[in-house]
């Protein structure tokens, strides 16, 4: 058995304190088993005629079918030479039998938060967690019986309810302090999944009770873990609240929310960079989902990004959107709008709004811009977006050099109906001959 129940506790080191008073399966003796609940809880489970309930502490909050095939019958089968507990159908038949016998008592709804407190303690206290908990009594014994607790100590349960200590974890939505030397011998992970959590979760869901904690810890001035599972809890609006403590933890934001922190910290529809280009390309290709409201917030924040983005992933309605709401054309938003000039003409032969607004967009282009429409492979298109007095200013601030990069540039693109544009290039550049 001394094998059998070190390869449990090796695959739920959590269990190890509260089953055995160990921190880790090679601490497992004889010794140890012998003065734990296990030896007489297997002694109870074997017992075909017994009806009694089986108390098993450890296995508090475990599902059933865990109990059962993963702790009692591997250690019953390695002491028993009676039947063989490799067949299914006895094993089936066993558990029906002792299913029942299982089943832990839970307290009254009043001491829900105190219950979760004492398993809590059970499962990752140690003797100074005991004595703040219950400061009346002797440490020792107060986690022996947390330990042992199986629903059926109310002397204990009325202790610990009235532990100023439970009453700031229950306190934590309300007010602003998260500091718990109590708790100071525990890694401060541990500390709030495994004790904040369940004391909060008695009133409240899981989430919304981590929520309250990742509220505090954001909030908090003082320096602690924040875990990537944490911040699971938030939803969009949290993270656009809470946007200002979030870049310190970038690392560790859940990629579904960093949408919204991208609106809520940028509003003037200025140039982005790679990290946060890289996050509204997600948006853009459907890759993270987000809701509405933050869609329609980098829409009128960043849409000359969005617009960008949207035009890579070929998102119709987003790049509809984002380049109506365009009001200043930057140089670099050119390109883009010669390539949706592109992609509009090919789909709808150029009959739909994003064309009209990208051609739009597009006979904005200046010398500046002009650069990166020749290294894009754009003038074809530029030509046919710009009407002939929009080219014809356009390269009236050209010098010689770059109207003859221009004119090779158009030549390469073999686009049709640009005769116009040629001429024009080719005039300008006749103009500008030395024997003129």
């Amino acid at each position: 058995m001394l094998a059998a129940l070190r390869a449990y506790c090796a695959k739920n080191p959590a269990r190890c304190l509260r089953m055995l008073g160990v921190s880790s399966a090679a601490e497992i003796t004889e010794s140890v088993v012998r003065e734990s609940e296990v030896p007489a809880a297997l002694e109870d489970a074997q017992d075909a005629l017994g009806e009694g309930p089986i108390a098993l502490a450890c296995m508090r909050g475990a599902p059933v079918a865990h109990v059962i095939h993963e702790f009692l019958v591997p250690l019953i089968a390695a002491e028993s030479d009676d039947e063989d507990w490799a067949d299914p159908e006895w094993c089936a038949f066993f558990a029906r039998g002792i299913a029942d016998r299982l089943v832990q008592a839970r307290a009254c709804p009043e001491l829900r938060a105190a219950e979760a407190l004492v398993d809590a303690l059970g499962a990752v206290g140690d003797l100074e967690c005991a004595r703040a908990v219950a400061p009346s009594w002797d440490a020792r014994e107060t986690l022996r019986r947390a330990r042992r607790y199986v629903g059926n100590d109310a002397e204990l349960l009325a202790a610990v309810d009235a532990s100023h200590v439970l009453a700031r974890i229950q306190m934590i939505p309300m007010i602003s302090e998260l500091h718990f030397p109590e708790f100071a011998t525990l890694d401060w992970t541990v500390v709030v999944d495994s004790i904040l959590v369940p004391v909060l979760s008695t009133a409240m869901d899981e989430r919304a009770a981590t929520r309250a904690l990742v509220v505090r810890m954001l909030e908090s001035e003082a320096p602690m873990t924040i875990r990537r599972a944490w911040l699971e809890s938030l939803d969009d609006a949290d993270a656009g609240a809470l946007c200002d403590q979030l870049v310190h933890v970038l690392s560790v934001v859940p990629r579904r929310l960093l949408p919204a922190v991208v609106a809520a910290r940028h509003a003037d529809d200025a140039p982005v960079g790679p990290h946060v280009r890289a996050v509204l390309l997600d948006v853009a290709t459907g890759a993270v989902e987000i809701a509405p409201e933050t869609l329609d917030a980098l829409l009128a924040r960043l849409p000359s990004a969005m617009f960008d983005v949207a035009v890579e992933a070929c998102a119709h309605e987003t790049a509809t959107r984002a380049a109506l709401g365009v009001r200043a054309v930057r140089a670099d938003l050119v390109p883009v709008a010669l390539r949706s000039c592109s992609s509009c003409r090919n789909a709808c032969g150029g009959a739909c709004a994003l064309y009209g607004r990208a051609r739009s967009l597009a006979r904005a282009c200046s010398p500046e811009a002009l650069g990166d429409v020749i290294r894009g492979g754009l003038v074809g298109e530029l030509a046919l977006a710009m009407d002939d007095a929009s080219f014809a200013r356009m390269c009236g601030a050209l010098g010689h050099a770059r109207l003859a990069t221009l004119l090779a540039s158009l030549d390469r693109a073999g686009t049709a109906d640009v005769a116009r544009a040629r001429a024009e290039i080719e005039r300008r550049l006749f103009a500008m001959l030395p024997w003129r």
